[in-house]
């Protein structure tokens, strides 16, 4: 019992020295590296007071000190010319300052993005208490006529007087579709109406009015069908026309004016400055205008919270073509 109780002992002995040769190497090692000393198995042994034969015993120090002698061979095979210059330097500190431009340039319009959402939201809050208030209106003058058919029972009284109720969703359109805040609501007797005076037309050009072409027409402002229809009319006599249900249906939902009649409005052709349309398609792109309307040769805009501005102010307020073209070409 006593012979293995001493056996135990050694082993134990053996077990913890081997373990301390461990942590010196390993901490030796960690001090060469930062220190950037030359590292190799006489190097290490040297520096960690251990045997070289303990080194190359040790197959996980022996694999790290190979890893580590491999690595720094290489590191010194790498010839002048191939570290990076200062030219390069200046190159890639140009690349990163490039870089922060154009995310730069983007935060900006994420801002305005931003900026333009903060004011649908107010907007609708606006509406949301409007409706509120008006509801409470309509109870309290309920309430005013029920106390008045009891105390005149005789009289023919309105019991219960209902306010209609928009939607923010309706409130929104009518506002943006008149800007001097008319509230007028087009029946459906009128939206067929609209449907009725262009399907001659539509006969004329060969066209089928399928239930979506027809939904399209009966949704949109009566001026945009006529305006569509009119472009057709002028597409057709240049014989670009394949299908022209569906470039019908397109140029309502996207309010095409005929050619003819942007040109009168905007300055172009050879002075080389922009036409209405291009600038109409970035700025319809970009997210800040939503329509156009025509009325005596004057081009109005309306833009995304639904206020009316003609084409020449909305321009000189800072939402030219150069910043479109260069929104556009980042976007690409």
């Amino acid at each position: 019992m006593s012979i293995q109780r001493n056996v135990e002992g050694l082993r134990q002995n053996a077990q913890k020295k081997r373990q301390e040769s461990f942590d010196k190497v390993d901490r030796g090692i960690k001090e060469m590296i930062r220190t950037r000393q030359k590292i190799n198995f006489i190097t290490v042994a040297a520096a960690c007071g251990v045997s070289k034969a303990f080194l190359y015993k040790e197959t996980e120090i022996k694999n790290r000190i190979e890893h580590l002698r491999q690595q720094s061979t290489e590191t010194a095979r790498i010839a002048p010319e191939q570290r990076p210059s200062e030219s390069s330097k200046d190159a890639i500190i140009k690349t990163l300052r490039e870089r922060i431009k154009v995310l730069s340039d983007k935060v900006k319009e994420l801002e305005h993005q931003n900026a333009t959402v903060y004011g649908k939201i107010v907007q609708m809050s606006e509406i949301e208490a409007e409706n509120k208030r008006l509801k409470v209106q309509n109870e309290s003058l309920n309430q005013q006529l029920r106390n008045t058919a009891v105390n005149q029972p005789n009289q023919d009284v309105i019991t219960d007087l209902k306010v209609i109720e928009f939607s923010q969703a309706d409130v929104l359109l009518i506002q943006n579709t008149q800007p001097e805040s008319a509230v007028n609501v087009i029946s459906m007797e009128d939206k067929r109406a609209v449907l009725d005076r262009v399907s001659p037309d539509l006969d004329s050009l060969g066209i089928k009015v399928n239930s979506t072409l027809a939904k399209v027409i009966r949704s949109a402002p009566e001026a945009a069908v006529l305006s569509a229809v009119a472009a057709l009319k002028e597409a057709i006599a240049s014989d670009r026309i394949e299908r022209p249900g569906a470039w019908l249906k397109t140029a309502i939902e996207n309010q095409w004016i005929p050619n003819e009649a942007l040109e009168k409005t905007a300055k172009a052709g050879s002075s080389g400055q922009p036409t209405f349309r291009e600038w109409y398609d970035l700025a319809k792109a970009y997210g800040v205008i939503t329509a156009f309307e025509e009325c005596d040769g004057v081009m109005t805009v309306r833009e995304n919270a639904g206020g009316w501005y003609t084409y020449e102010d909305y321009v000189a307020k800072g939402w030219t073509i150069e910043y479109f073209r260069a929104w556009n070409k980042r976007r690409v």
